[in-house]
């Protein structure tokens, strides 16, 4: 298997500290399933959706 993949960072601004997960998705991944992908942690933290913006 030779997949490529990206490492991804997110990060809330505007609070302190800082809070910032990283993580890996198939190079493949549709924007729905990378939507689920940033909003899955705030569903357990019972926050609501989480509003972001995707940076190159």
């Amino acid at each position: 298997m030779n997949e490529r993949l990206y490492l991804s960072k997110i990060q809330m601004l505007d609070i302190e500290p800082v809070i910032w997960r990283r993580f890996v998705v198939p190079a493949s991944i549709t924007l729905d399933r990378l939507h689920d992908v940033i909003q899955g942690p705030g569903s357990r933290l019972d926050i609501g959706q989480i509003p972001y913006t995707l940076l190159s």
